[in-house]
């Protein structure tokens, strides 16, 4: 597939939304991971949150390591049909077993089932990677036009709001449909994953990659990952997809326990969720629409301290308020939707930045050491939030949890993020500050 190289040749609408098709099981998946996951680990399988911390972090410690790995080593694959095909089609099936063995309950006890979903953990994250990362490389071989970029990845974040969306409202939904409720995660997480690996076939089959051009003999792997990281544009990238992940990630971990055991909304969680991803979906287009207007470093700004806001309001929401919740999760819309699109235009642009540093087209491994930095940022987040809830006393067993547990709750769920997000903006101001000052420069010599 050829890339466009002026605005005049932009990437026709079909194409823009085939591509966008490949993020629904990366979407769904993510949802029920990121949502469900920590709770299905301390309230369903009965494992304590101190020892799901160490599950959470095993994981994502392997999936951030085989993430450049499995990107470089895309980069690095010549085959009749292309460098990033074999690994959508050869992965979808992995990716959906091992999805659905996540969701499965085993009949140990102890440090046997513990031991068996840190297993499951790695072989998921492997799968994983294996379909994503090599579809997520497609991006800025698509288009060599801003514009496009902005096209791709808001039908990717459009995709992923509506994978999200049905993830978010059909699985609580799905689950308590069953009267076991093991048995409603197992059945439900394994149509998800089913479901999930169909785009990464129909992607692998009708997409057509740009030939890749001959570059000599390929670099070791590592070498790759380190050199794409002395390329500024490439850190640049990566701190700013880093903060936006971690903070979406913690968030939607303690979101069904805020939900639950601090505004005691039990069995509103689908309804909730809705709302949000509904508010997601419906400020894409107002947010790519912002960026071409004023930036995409100025509309991460205003959306990133929006969001905060919307934060600091949900921490501070009395329980016998709750009901405003429904109002504050529409809110969060235009910040989550600002952290889904923008950081994966200004990962296209550190590609051909990377190109013109190096000479060298390696989009697996900008790519693949993006992933790193967000898989061990979310992975250290999300695991050190499970250890927080087990120091703070958390008992799945308890109907009503301790205040302690509940403040514990609010400042993970609301608190960290919030400041989080604030110093995102700080940092896009100061560097779209930056930028005008060199263009300045630029002109006047």
């Amino acid at each position: 597939m050829t890339p466009s190289d002026s605005a005049a040749n932009s990437l026709p609408l079909s194409r823009v939304a085939l591509f966008g098709l490949g993020d629904w099981g990366p979407s769904t998946a993510s949802t029920a991971v990121l949502f469900f996951l920590p709770f299905f680990l301390t309230d369903i399988a009965r494992i304590q949150p101190s020892v799901a911390a160490w599950v959470l972090l095993a994981g994502g410690a392997w999936d951030a390591l085989c993430v450049p790995l499995i990107g470089a080593w895309s980069d690095r694959t010549r085959t009749r049909i292309g460098r990033r095909r074999p690994f959508m089609l050869a992965g979808a099936l992995p990716f959906a077993l091992a999805f659905a063995s996540l969701w499965w309950i085993p009949p140990w006890h102890g440090a046997a089932r513990a031991v068996y979903f840190a297993l499951a953990y790695l072989a998921f994250d492997t799968a994983f990677a294996a379909v994503q990362v090599p579809y997520a490389s497609l991006t800025p071989e698509l288009s060599l036009v801003p514009a496009d970029r902005t096209r791709l990845n808001a039908a990717r974040a459009v995709v992923s709001m509506v994978g999200g969306l049905v993830a978010a409202a059909s699985i609580p939904a799905a689950i308590h449909a069953f009267e076991d409720r093991a048995r409603g995660y197992a059945v439900t997480m394994a149509v998800v994953g089913l479901v999930g690996m169909v785009p990464f076939l129909i992607l692998g089959t009708r997409l057509r990659e740009r030939p890749a051009r001959d570059q000599g003999p390929a670099p070791h792997p590592l070498r790759e990952i380190r050199g794409a990281l002395q390329t500024p544009a490439v850190r640049e990238a990566a701190l700013v997809y880093l903060a936006a992940w971690v903070t979406v990630s913690v968030v939607a971990s303690m979101f069904e326990y805020f939900i639950t055991h601090v505004l005691g909304m039990v069995g509103k969680l689908d309804v909730i969720l809705g709302l949000v991803q509904c508010s997601a979906l419906v400020s894409v287009p107002l947010v790519a629409w912002a960026s071409e207007r004023f930036g995409r470093r100025k509309t991460l700004a205003v959306g990133a301290l929006f969001w905060s806001a919307v934060l600091f309001g949900l921490m501070l929401l009395p329980r016998e308020h709750a009901t405003w919740g429904y109002g504050l999760a529409l809110l969060c819309g235009p910040g989550i939707a600002a952290s889904h699109v923008i950081p994966w235009t200004l990962i296209a642009d550190a590609v051909e930045a990377d190109e013109k540093h190096s000479g060298r087209r390696r989009e697996g491994a900008v790519y693949g050491v993006l992933g790193f930095a967000q898989k061990a940022a979310v992975a250290l987040a999300v695991s050190g939030s499970q250890a927080v809830l087990g120091r703070a006393g958390y008992n799945a067993s308890l109907r009503v949890q301790s205040e302690q547990v509940q403040f514990a709750i609010r400042m993970l769920f609301s608190l960290g993020p919030a400041v989080l997000l604030l110093v995102l903006a700080f940092a896009m101001v100061i560097r779209r500050g930056h930028d005008q000052r060199d263009r300045s420069a630029a002109m006047q010599a």
